[in-house]
C-alpha cells in the first residue's frame, strides 16, 4: 500500500468506529507497535487518567467525545498509528487538520486553543485521546511544557512526586495546583 492510501477514511468504517486489524497491519513493523497495540487492547497509557484513578483525584482529566463511535485508548491508537506511518509531512498536516475539525465540531472549546504551527493540530488531538485536560493541552501548545523549569512549580512537582512517584506527563500548572490540593486535603502530601 502506497503511504498516500494511509487515510482516515482507510482506517475507519465509515468514519464511525476505526478499524483495528488494517491499523495493526499498517504499523506491524514500526518501532512504536507495542504503544499502538496495547491501545487496541485497552491497556491505559494515559498518565493523567492513571493518576487520577491510582490517588483517588477528581476533575484531571479532560472530558472530551471522539468523532469514532469507539473508546478513547482506541481514538489514540489511530492518532498515534497515523503520525508514526505518514513521513510526507504536507499529507500528515492535511490529516490532521481534517481530524481537527472533526475533533472540534464535537468540542467547540478547543477552537480557543492557539494553533502555532502545523504540529499543533496533531499535538491537540493527541491531548484530547490521551485525557489531557484543557489546561494541560494549552500550556503544552503555548510553551511545550516550558513552565516545568519555573522554580515554584519544579518545587511543587518535586513534593507531589516524591508521593506519587513519576507522573509521565508535564501538567500544568493549574493542573498541578489541583492534584496538590486534594492530594493535601487526604493528608497526602507534606509542604
Amino acid at each position: 500500500m502506497l503511504e498516500k492510501d494511509y487515510t482516515i477514511s482507510y482506517f475507519t468504517d465509515n468514519y464511525t468506529t476505526i478499524n483495528t486489524e488494517k491499523l495493526l497491519k499498517a504499523v506491524k513493523d514500526h518501532t512504536y507497535l507495542y504503544i499502538v497495540e496495547d491501545n487496541i487492547k485497552g491497556v491505559n497509557r494515559q498518565a493523567l487518567v492513571t493518576l487520577q484513578k491510582q490517588f483517588e483525584l477528581d476533575g484531571l482529566v479532560g472530558d472530551w467525545k471522539y468523532p469514532f463511535s469507539c473508546s478513547d485508548t482506541l481514538n489514540e491508537a489511530l492518532i498515534f498509528g497515523l503520525h508514526i506511518l505518514i513521513s510526507d509531512s504536507e499529507l500528515r498536516i492535511s490529516l490532521f487538520k481534517e481530524l481537527y475539525e472533526c475533533y472540534k465540531e464535537l468540542n467547540p472549546s478547543i477552537g480557543n486553543l492557539p494553533i502555532k504551527n502545523e504540529y499543533s493540530y496533531y499535538n491537540i488531538i493527541l491531548g484530547i485521546t490521551s485525557r489531557y485536560n484543557f489546561d494541560d493541552i494549552n500550556d503544552f501548545i503555548v510553551d511545550g511544557g516550558m513552565s516545568s523549569r519555573d522554580d515554584n512549580y519544579r518545587t511543587k512537582n518535586e513534593h507531589i512526586s516524591n508521593y506519587v512517584g513519576h507522573m509521565g506527563f508535564v501538567p500544568s500548572s493549574k493542573t498541578l495546583d489541583k492534584i496538590e490540593t486534594q492530594l493535601n486535603k487526604k493528608g497526602l502530601v507534606i509542604k
